[in-house]
């Protein structure tokens, strides 16, 4: 039997680790990541392509679902300090700033903190699909989007966020 440490890459032990944190706040990792776990291409001793045999892209990113409303979100593993934080607050501070159509920010769903790691936070997204997944079948897809990031552009600008 695989050790857990020896089918886990790069940063998916410390999602396993948090699994029962992340639990006791609402949120619910692949089963992949919980207690116990075992991957099911040991079942048969045959490897087959399946779903929990496939890491995050990026150790620090992780999808989960929200159990409050089964919605599925992205978790992002930073530093206490970053300034993701103080920005995503402040765009949904006030139903100005978000329904300002200009705002095409990622909205801050939540910040977890987690004693066990006092010099980190876990934030929570939307889950948003790859940019050009499904890729763009006319102009006009293709106009609409660089209108809304040059829109998003002047907004972060006209709030001070944009180089800051």
């Amino acid at each position: 039997m695989l050790e857990r440490k020896d089918v886990f890459r790069d940063g998916e032990l410390a999602w396993a680790e948090r699994f029962e944190f992340l639990k006791s706040r609402g949120y619910l990792l692949r089963p992949r990541y919980s207690p116990g776990w075992q991957p099911t291409w040991e079942e048969d001793d045959v490897f087959q392509e399946n779903a929990d045999y496939h890491p995050p892209h990026h150790p620090h990113v992780l999808d989960a679902v929200r159990e409050s409303d089964r919605r599925t979100v992205t978790l992002k593993y930073a530093s206490k300090d970053t300034p993701e934080i103080e920005i995503g607050q402040y765009l949904m501070s006030s139903d100005d700033i978000k329904n300002d159509p200009q705002n095409h920010c990622i909205p801050l769903l939540d910040v977890l903190r987690d004693d066990s790691d006092p010099e980190h936070v876990i934030l929570v997204f939307p889950l948003l699909r790859p940019l050009h997944e499904p890729p763009p079948v006319s102009v006009r897809e293709c106009v609409d989007f660089v209108q809304q990031t040059l829109e998003g552009l002047v907004f972060l600008h006209k709030h001070k966020i944009a180089h800051r």
